[in-house]
């Protein structure tokens, strides 16, 4: 699991693969086996990058386009509830749906490959005795994906993925 990934993030995106697009457990799992490889490689170039454009300011950019791509999951989501079918609309629908995982993975790519990068300038920037307090201030971002199982039941998968967006916004460490 990924620092910032919240428990039941993982848990919704699982079953929103197999139930909303018809995929199945072995490709959901493939999804699922590109997050880790890609978070690697992906921190490592964005080391390098942040020697020349810093470390905020890569943070900030990686993080932002994270929720980019979370935004666009939920506007696909929206426009393909009501839609299916064949001919054309059809042909769109499938695009649509066959958008979202890899949009899914570059998402977690983005998410997580700054966590290094975070906690480097919380080292350089907080005294040691500081230090658990700012770690501790994580918990309240997590607490904040508490309530997505609660909205899940009570919309399907459109609210969810709109909601996941506000508390991304805010929670750059």
């Amino acid at each position: 699991m990924h620092a910032d990934c919240p428990p039941n993030q993982v848990r919704f995106f699982a079953l929103f693969f197999w139930q909303e697009l018809g995929m199945s457990p072995v490709a959901t799992n493939a999804v699922y086996a590109c997050g880790p490889v890609g978070i690697a490689a992906l921190a490592f170039v964005m080391q390098r990058v942040s020697r020349t454009a810093g470390r905020p300011l890569t943070t900030i950019v990686c993080r932002t386009s994270s929720v980019l791509c979370l935004a666009m999951i939920a506007a696909l989501t929206h426009w393909m509830e009501g839609r299916g079918g064949s001919g054309a609309a059809g042909s769109a629908f499938m695009v649509a749906q066959w958008s979202i995982p890899p949009l899914y993975i570059i998402r977690t790519w983005l998410m997580n490959c700054t966590s290094g990068l975070t906690k480097s300038i919380l080292n350089d920037y907080v005294s040691r005795r500081n230090r658990a307090k700012w770690n501790a201030l994580e918990s309240v971002n997590l607490f904040s994906w508490r309530c997505e199982d609660t909205l899940l039941a009570a919309d399907g998968y459109r609210l969810p993925l709109s909601a996941t967006l506000l508390p991304l916004l805010w929670s750059h460490e």
